[in-house]
């Protein structure tokens, strides 16, 4: 999926201290940066666990609606010597508005990929750390997982392949496409 296709009317930019957000108004009508900040949500009694990896995920049930709150993190050897940050290339070139955007893309075009509900940057002089913040849906698992507790059948193959199939048809080609990164519903 390369160049920039429109948005749509509902998407929505706003002007932080420090840096920016993107968010689906039709989605969070009444987004403020507060959302970004698990202490916010914590302290309304609405953080609903997390799930652990390069740092914590954040699981959020507010008003009968599910968020997952997820601040970009670091991986590999560039973990130890910047945790969080990234190098400012502008704000189209940051994680969050990349992924936003790409996600509300597919989400639109019917694959199934969770709705994004906002993104965040914050610009700190030559670097920027970043937040996003989609719908929560409900998944049996990953694939691998799947597989550690029996062998799927070979419709659940055929579905996936074709479910696969969809997202390259589209352009979309996935860096790090393994077991672990396909959840299934």
């Amino acid at each position: 999926m390369n160049g920039r296709w429109a948005l749509g009317p509902e998407v929505k930019h706003g002007a932080l201290a420090g840096g920016a957000m993107l968010y689906d108004a039709s989605r969070v009508g009444n987004l403020s940066p507060n959302w970004f900040d698990p202490k916010y949500w914590e302290a309304r009694g609405e953080l609903d666990g997390g799930a652990r990896g390069r740092g914590t995920t954040h699981f959020v049930r507010s008003a009968g609606k599910d968020y997952v709150l997820r601040h970009y993190r670091r991986g590999g050897l560039i973990a130890r010597v910047s945790g969080d940050r990234y190098v400012w290339q502008g704000e189209e070139s940051t994680r969050p508005f990349e992924e936003w955007q790409l996600t509300y893309r597919l989400h639109r075009a019917g694959l199934p990929v969770p709705a994004p509900l906002a993104a965040r940057y914050r610009h700190h002089g030559l670097t920027y750390t970043g937040d996003i913040i989609t719908e929560r849906v409900p998944v049996v698992g990953s694939l691998s997982e799947c597989l550690r507790t029996g062998a799927l059948s070979l419709l659940t193959w055929i579905a996936i392949g074709r479910c696969i199939r969809r997202f390259h048809d589209l352009g979309v080609c996935h860096a790090d496409l393994n077991a672990h990164n396909v959840l299934l519903s």
